[in-house]
């Protein structure tokens, strides 16, 4: 069922495109001999459109850049405007459910790849401080060796030691530590830095 487009509504709508595109609005309509009879086209062409439809039009002028006839008109107000619509792409089968079938030489790729990763794995977990045994050893062999490298690795075996050992459920130690290398560093059980008072007086 189709109705009537007030003449009033038909009239504010030219007014409309007037103020939005100026003298390009009056180039469009030059050669236009009655715009009285275009106007009671437009009102017979828009006659099956809702109030929504005609407000969604007057909407989109202020983005379209060049003056609308009626079909152009019509479009805008559909509710997504032609001009607005986001291109159908066709869907890529890596955002769907199917999937490619595997050649065997592919699964025999992926299971060697797969033992790769895993003895890789395996050769970086028994000692995450290998580093701090190998700074010891080499203290222990008279290579010079800092005594805050020293600290720093004796911190590190017990800190590995507490996390990835059996340790003692009273006092959260470790059961035992390796004990400490003679080092031309360390005198006796002085800690670095423990005397650095008394030497400054």
């Amino acid at each position: 069922m189709t109705r009537a487009i007030p003449e009033h509504w038909i009239e504010r709508l030219f007014s409309r495109m007037e103020s939005i595109y100026g003298a390009r609005f009056h180039d469009f309509w030059r050669n236009v001999a009655d715009l009285g009879e275009t106007k009671k086209i437009w009102r017979e062409g828009l006659a099956d459109m809702t109030d929504l439809d005609l407000r969604r039009g007057v909407a989109a002028l202020f983005h379209t850049r060049s003056v609308p006839d009626l079909p152009a008109f019509r479009e805008l107000c559909r509710p997504v405007p032609k001009q607005f619509e986001t291109p159908m792409i066709p869907p890529h089968a890596c955002l769907t459910d199917q999937r490619s079938t595997i050649t065997p030489e592919g699964i025999a790729q992926i299971a060697y790849i797969k033992t790769i990763v895993a003895d890789t794995f395996e050769q970086a977990r028994p000692d995450g401080i290998a580093w701090a045994r190998r700074l010891l050893l080499n203290a222990k062999q008279g290579q010079a060796v800092s005594a805050i490298q020293i600290a720093v690795a004796e911190d590190a075996i017990r800190r590995w030691e507490i996390t990835h050992r059996q340790v003692e459920c009273d006092g959260d130690q470790p059961d035992g530590l390796p004990p400490r290398v003679p080092s031309p560093h360390i005198y006796g059980d002085r800690e670095p830095g423990s005397d650095d008072e008394k030497l400054a007086s």
